[in-house]
């Protein structure tokens, strides 16, 4: 079973690197983006610098990054990035920056994307670029509207970036999809967008040091019970452990509590006052998690207000660390244990006292965690899967085509240039071959172009060149990974191939036949494949008039014709003989149903013509009078290229074009579009394949 997004393309556009990992924002947007790749996607990476100074790049970070993903762009920056806003809020695209719109552009108008994520509210404006049936999904990392107000309420000057509600909403109604990072948040922004919204929280990294109880080798008093507190240099946690170590400093020396407070991280570098404190003791800045983690027994997070979610919360509970925090710092971790959410400062050092005479409570703690952490581990995934099912809703096209042909036929070349160009934007487009078997690039190249870009080629690789744009699956892969799939014929696959494709071929939403493209006897073997084994197809043609009215109405009918073997064709042509050539050079056709029912397989007629055991090159005229018998006989003279017209005595063009009438709107549940060379012919294949 090939994985949910197999053949997937998806553009993840960025204002921050996902290496290295030393905050949590680039954790976060690292971990979702290999979801992708796990999943079967090939990810594009586009990082519009926000962190990195423009005369300045991280070569490093920047090499790495190439090692993650399948393709980085890197694009250069106007350092509009953390400049003040024009008014009291910012507007929503007052970020934007025209080296990435130009970027976004070409690229867009090259490659097609199933899917394209954009990080951060203030770079949604990428979504309004993007095209058709792609999906567009903003993670959204924080809530903006209302961001200015709470720091503001807490005595902090506004940070980074802040919106109006009305403002966000314009950035969240860019999106088919919103994420927020967690429930709180997700319910803020129902409120003023339909668009759907899920909640992918921040899972955190697979660890490679996981808590497993305490280790005191580090302490020259092992009795004391390690309290961890882990912040970056924010003005929101220097506030948070200030306040924390002035509220507790009194009931810890009243209990004589037997612990120590361990701050890491850069917030260090804003409290070495704190250093002086009896219960404190500052670790500074660490490389790796367990090189602070592993000097802890318990971790607190004592934020009372803030905004998005405490990163260092869960952080914690990845690690399977035991975690004591208040009911803010915990908001949108799922499956917390009440009783180990505390309303402020005070309740939360109770508890620490408790703790440190207690050390049994530590494992209460531990579980708590763990049990937490399923959580988040599952909302994730459900969010992801939710995602995923979307991209898969997308309209697909398949293209069964011949390459070499096409590369030798300016006629051919130009018929699928243009139905590829004007389908690109709206509809994934997969490209095979009759033999399964991929071509050279430079070959795809000449025959496709630069659209060759816009395509995914799938079946077996025939040289090494076409690997970037090439997909090893079947026929039935795609089937399995796809809702909404449709097959377009420009090229005949051999009996076997058909034959083995037939399962995946009644699956299909639609199949279509380029009538032009196709060869004659090819295609009329293929319309007897597909009739005689029940599925519906529609015949694509651009050729005007009673020809494109009579090909539509016919290909419904070309099942079965009442005769019972090849030997029968002689009650066709009643006065050929082997030594006299047909009457007048025409051929009557007298349709006369054999009175014991049976009937010839269309596929009999076939063999016969191919073969030319008759005089069929020369005109045929049509009994009238067994017009409802004769639809698969005329689609075959049709696809040979012989030439026929009506005979009997009433035989006028008000009666043809009724016949035809009949004809066109005798089954009305099939369905033609006319390839006219205009906008309406291509949009009529459009409804066809969406």
């Amino acid at each position: 079973m090939p994985k949910p997004l197999f053949a997937r393309r998806v553009l993840v556009v960025s204002p921050t690197p996902t290496y290295p990992f030393d905050f949590g924002n680039r954790i976060r947007i690292y971990e979702m983006t290999k979801r992708f790749q796990a999943a079967g996607a090939k990810v594009d990476f586009l990082y519009s610098p926000m962190e990195w100074n423009t005369s300045f790049i991280d070569f490093e970070g920047y090499r790495q990054m190439v090692q993650q993903w399948d393709r980085v762009f890197l694009v250069p920056s106007e350092s509009k990035y953390y400049t003040r806003p024009k008014n009291t809020h910012y507007e929503i695209d007052e970020w934007w920056e025209a080296p990435l719109h130009q970027m976004l552009e070409w690229l867009l108008l090259r490659q097609y994307y199933d899917c394209v994520v954009v990080n951060y509210a203030f770079l949604s404006k990428t979504l309004e670029l993007v095209k058709g049936s792609t999906l567009k999904v903003l993670d959204t990392h924080d809530q903006m509207a209302g961001r200015k107000e709470i720091l503001e309420g807490l005595g902090l000057e506004p940070d980074f970036f802040y919106l109006t509600e009305n403002e966000e909403a314009r950035a969240l109604n860019r999106a088919d999809v919103v994420v927020a990072i967690k429930d709180e948040e997700a319910k803020a922004f129902r409120n003023y967008t339909s668009k759907d919204v899920v909640t992918y929280p921040y899972p955190g990294l697979a660890q490679s040091w996981i808590y497993h109880g305490t280790s005191k080798v580090d302490d020259v008093n092992l009795s004391l019970l390690r309290v961890g507190f882990v912040g970056g240099l924010n003005q929101l946690n220097i506030n948070c452990i200030r306040s924390f170590i002035a509220n507790t400093r009194d009931l810890f020396a009243q209990k004589v509590a037997p612990l120590v407070i361990k701050i890491g991280g850069s917030v260090c570098e804003a409290i070495e006052d704190l250093a002086e404190e009896p219960h404190v003791k500052l670790l500074g800045r660490y490389d790796e998690p367990r090189d602070f983690y592993s000097q802890c027994d318990v971790i607190i997070n004592p934020m009372l207000s803030s905004t998005g979610l405490k990163i260092k919360t869960v952080e914690a509970v990845s690690l399977g660390m035991p975690l004591l925090s208040t009911s803010h710092a915990s908001e949108g971790l799922p499956d917390r244990e009440p009783s180990l959410l505390f309303a402020d400062d005070w309740e939360l050092a109770k508890e620490l006292v408790e703790a440190s005479f207690d050390r049994s409570r530590l494992e209460t703690y531990r579980k708590a965690s763990n049990q937490a952490l399923i959580g988040l581990q599952t909302q994730a995934s459900q969010s992801f899967e939710a995602i995923t099912t979307r991209i898969n809703e997308n309209p697909c096209l398949l293209i069964i085509s011949n390459p070499e042909l096409d590369r030798q036929s300016d006629y051919r070349r130009m018929w699928l240039n243009t139905l590829i160009y004007y389908l690109r934007e709206g509809s994934e487009i997969c490209m095979t071959t009759p033999t399964g078997i991929i071509p050279p690039l430079d070959l795809l190249k000449r025959a496709y172009g630069w659209q060759t870009e816009c395509l995914k080629f799938v079946g077996d690789a025939g040289h090494e060149s076409v690997v970037d744009h090439f997909f090893a699956a079947s026929f039935d892969n795609l089937c399995d990974t796809r809702t909404s799939i449709s097959c377009c014929f420009a090229a005949v696959p051999p009996k076997d191939q058909l034959a083995k494709a037939l399962p995946s071929l009644k699956r299909l939403k639609t199949v279509m036949i380029l009538e032009e493209l196709c060869e004659a006897g090819e295609l009329a073997k293929l319309i007897v494949f597909l009739t005689s084994n029940g599925i519906r197809a529609t015949l694509v043609s651009s050729r005007l008039g009673a020809k494109r009215e009579l090909l539509s109405s016919l290909i419904d009918f070309a099942q079965v014709l009442p005769y019972r073997h090849v030997d029968d064709l002689r009650d066709f042509f009643p006065t050929y003989s082997s030594s006299s050539p047909a009457c007048d050079d025409e051929v009557i056709v007298n349709m006369v149903k054999r009175q014991d029912g049976e009937r010839l397989q269309l596929s009999q007629f076939i063999h016969v013509f191919e073969r030319q055991r008759y005089p069929i090159e020369n005109n045929i005229l049509v009994d009238e009078d067994a017009l409802l018998s004769m639809h698969s006989f005329i689609l075959l003279l049709r696809i040979f290229g012989i030439s026929f017209r009506f005979k009997g005595p009433a035989v006028s063009t008000a009666i043809e074009s009724a016949y035809l009438k009949r004809l066109t709107y005798e089954d009305p549940s099939y369905v033609f579009a006319s390839m006219s060379r205009n906008d309406a012919g291509w949009a009529n294949i459009w409804k066809i394949i969406s």
